[in-house]
């Protein structure tokens, strides 16, 4: 099978199935060179790895942000090595890990009831996280505000981006006034504009949980970052300035911290406390004397020590671990070493830095 050929026809716009039938061979054959292309290509776009870290938004971000750093040299050091030890938990593992491939191939009856099965699994499979992590308090307070309220839709960009809308009492979910739409897509609108190849995303324009159809290997890391997703719908329900505050505000930064301690604290909940355990020995055995000589000292192997504690991830998903262990390992030192509004201030400081660099000094 001529892999580069796959290559160029899929950048073509043909979907796997069209691609298949041109050259004679399986959809599935098609799906997994693609994705093996897909995981290569990701192990080798380090850029994307602090991009993914904090805000999951387009790859731009963290390309215009390395391009553009500023002369100081320790910096550059730090993220370089920033860069080095988030590769470090690059997985080559090669299939589909996707459900769903082109939602915009045609559909026969029995495709149509295969594909609302399949959303409404994945439906029940968000409410099981609001139902088995409700031991985390921000966990709880999502559970009663969403549990029995989610209409579940699926992504389409056929006509440029809409939902179609499969919940059998559609009538009543749009009546239900704490209703909130969770829109499943495929890897076929992954490069949409809207998409914009996020995996997990609360979109507020639409006031939609956006939700990649994709076969998580780690349930302890899907309920963590959906719990950080729907914190941000919460709190744009609740009307909080923080939900539509400036890119990169103090408002705005201060909404995703507090959503990256709703995942931390998920993580540690559903390892039954080794996860900050863990944090904190990777800590203690760095001589640091601030969060960048922290940064700077870490090691790949730091990574996957708190990596072992859950299944390996998939290639879609590893970006986002390696960035929420070096956010945690940061917040880790500066718990132990600073106080007040010192380490608020910090805090904010740590988290400019790892998602662009060029801003570590501009704390306000």
């Amino acid at each position: 099978m001529n892999t580069e050929q796959i290559g160029r026809l899929s950048k073509d716009g043909l979907t796997p199935r069209q691609i298949a039938k041109q050259l004679g061979c399986s959809r599935k054959a098609v799906e997994d060179v693609l994705a093996e292309k897909s995981s290569v290509k990701q192990a080798r776009n380090s850029k994307r790895i602090l991009l993914t870290l904090l805000t999951l938004v387009a790859v731009g971000v963290v390309a215009f942000g390395v391009n553009n750093l500023t002369k100081d040299l320790d910096n550059l050091e730090v993220y370089k090595n920033v860069v080095k030890v988030a590769n470090g938990l690059a997985t080559t593992k090669v299939g589909n890990s996707w459900f769903v491939g082109d939602s915009r191939e045609p559909r026969d009856q029995a495709g149509i009831e295969a594909e609302i099965a399949l959303i409404e699994r994945l439906t029940a499979r968000v409410n099981k996280t609001l139902n088995d992590n409700s031991d985390v308090r921000w966990v709880k307070e999502q559970q009663e505000a969403f549990a029995g309220h989610l209409m579940p839709a699926i992504f389409t960009s056929m006509y440029g981006g809409t939902t179609r809308t499969i919940s059998y009492n559609l009538n009543l979910a749009r009546e239900d006034p704490k209703r909130l739409e969770v829109v499943f897509y495929g890897h076929g609108e992954f490069n949409h504009p809207r998409i914009n190849h996020k995996l997990l995303f609360y979109d507020p324009s639409w006031k939609s949980l956006f939700v990649a159809a994709l076969r998580f290997s780690d349930d302890k890391w899907y309920d963590a970052i959906l719990a950080h997703e729907l914190f941000h719908a919460l709190a744009h329900r609740k009307g909080e300035a923080s939900a539509t505050a400036r890119f990169l505000s103090d408002e705005w930064i201060g909404e995703e911290l507090q959503a990256h301690d709703v995942e931390a604290e998920v993580l540690n909940a559903r390892t039954n406390g080794a996860y900050k355990q863990r944090l904190r020995s990777i800590v203690s055995r760095i001589p640091a004397r601030s969060f960048k000589d922290l940064l700077m000292r870490v090691r790949p192997d730091d990574l996957r020590e708190l990596d072992q504690l859950f299944a390996p991830g998939i290639p879609e998903e590893v970006d986002i671990r390696a960035a929420e262990y070096l956010l945690n390992l940061s917040e880790v030192w500066l718990d132990i070493n600073s106080q007040g509004e010192k380490k608020s201030a910090k805090r904010v400081e740590a988290y400019r830095f790892l998602i662009d660099p060029r801003q570590s000094t501009n704390v306000r």
